[in-house]
Parts: C-alpha cells; structure tokens; sequence
C-alpha cells in the first residue's frame, strides 16, 4: 500500500471514531489477545459494564465467525486453524457499530441468508425459544459449531442483523456482517 493510501485509511478510520480494527489471519488464540484489548478500549469510551460485556460478547461472536467461516485460510493442525477477513469496532453518537467482513463461498450464501431471514421475523420470545430447537438439531456438515451464534447476537441487539454480500467472483462473495448497538 503507498503511504497516501495508508494514511487515508488511518485519517478514515479516525472519522469514523473507530475503536478497534483488524484486518487478515485470524485464530482463536489471536482473538482472546484481540478481545482483551477491545475490552480496555471500552472501558474508556463506555462506562456502564453490561454494555462493555455485551458489546465484548458480540465481538468475540463475530470474530469467530470470521476465524470457522471464511473460506480464505491458513490450516496447520487442529489448534492453528486461521481464516482471513476484518472486523471493525466504531462509536457513532450512543451506538457501537461492530461490522466484520470475510469471503464465503457461493454456496453458502442462501444457507446464511435464510438463517438471517428467519431469526429476523421472530420477536425475543420466539427467538429464545427457536435458539433451544436449534441446539437440538445436528449441525451441518459446514457448520463448525453449534450454529447459534446470528441467533444468539439477535437476542443481544433486539434483532438487529445486517447482512450483505459482495461478489468476488463466480465461487466466492465477500460477507458483510453489520451489528448496531444502542448503548
């Protein structure tokens, strides 16, 4: 990157009062460092805990994401597991925006879309409950955990799920995944 175009991400970083960002290989053991960080910087900029621990609990969910289900990755053994992608921490006014971002495949794209659908027609009480039927469920062969994460974010937002796509190419499309909370 030339140092005009480094600097105008820095310059666009600090419009957007960006709290926390990251961009590239990701692993588990990457994002506990990663989250403790983003904890300390909250705690200058948000004073009540409970949406400090929230805002923490949603990162750490998307982070994850970014880390099972991208489909760029580094794979050496089963602890050293990396998947490629961003994720974004900004203040706007009384709202912390987390946006992560990573690519998928294709095929996925409608499996992720209809998740998303489906959680965001049902109110808190439906959520809760569609949350313990899915646990019950076996998890899909691409499915690298429970699967409960975008359910478990919209009970923590009111149901607040931006999702978005950008195609790469004919197999591969970039997933933008936009989370506003209210603080």
């Amino acid at each position: 990157m030339k140092p005009y175009s480094f600097f105008r991400s820095y310059l666009e970083a600090v419009s957007n009062c960006c709290i926390f960002s990251f961009t590239g290989y990701l692993s588990q053991n990457m994002l506990v460092e990663m989250g403790e960080e983003l904890q300390l910087n909250l705690s200058q900029d948000i004073h009540n805990n409970s949406y400090s621990r929230k805002v923490f609990s949603i990162f750490v969910e998307m982070a994850q994401n970014v880390v099972k289900y991208s489909n760029k990755r580094i794979i050496k053994g089963k602890e050293n597991n990396r998947g490629y992608g961003t994720i974004s921490v900004y203040k706007q006014n009384h709202t912390i925006i987390i946006q992560s971002g990573n690519p998928v495949k294709s095929e996925i794209v409608d499996v992720i879309q209809n998740k998303c659908n489906t959680i965001s027609q049902k109110n808190s009480d439906e959520l809760k409950s569609y949350y313990k039927e899915q646990r019950k469920i076996p998890k899909a062969e691409y499915q690298k955990g429970a699967g409960l994460g975008f359910i478990d974010i919209a009970l923590k937002t009111s149901n607040q799920l931006d999702i978005d796509f950008i195609k790469i190419d004919e197999e591969e499309l970039f997933f933008v995944f936009t989370v506003p909370i209210n603080i």
